[in-house]
């Protein structure tokens, strides 16, 4: 999908990105470049807890429907996913002083994704 500016909104066939404030949490600070990708084959995330997780699993654990797994945007910092939608915040958001206090948080809209045949 390309690329992501923390604050600006952006729209594609992958649905619409906002952002919103969060005063009294950690989220990114405005203006960030991140990028925007599809997940990989048998890419493995660092859940929220910490712990790497398949992502199919981890999409399970979240409820993400299977014909929207391969289409959820993932927002990484360099080659780090640090947020996936419907799942939150992943263990690289607080690495490396990616997120502030007070930062701006992603809001994912997906498109209307029916099932693939």
């Amino acid at each position: 999908p390309g690329s992501a500016t923390v604050g600006a909104v952006q729209s594609g066939a992958w649905g619409r990105l906002e952002w919103t404030s969060v005063a009294d949490s950690v989220g990114l600070p405005p203006g960030q470049q991140l990028s925007m990708r599809y997940r990989r084959e048998g890419e493995k995330l660092a859940a929220p807890d910490g712990h790497s997780r398949d992502f199919g699993k981890l999409c399970q654990e979240y409820d993400v429907p299977p014909w929207w797994r391969s289409r959820l945007p993932l927002l990484t910092d360099g080659d780090t996913p640090v947020y996936a939608p419907l799942i939150g915040p992943l263990a690289g958001f607080n690495q490396g002083g990616r997120g502030q206090s007070g930062g701006l948080m992603p809001l994912w809209n997906p498109t209307d994704f029916e099932p693939l045949n």
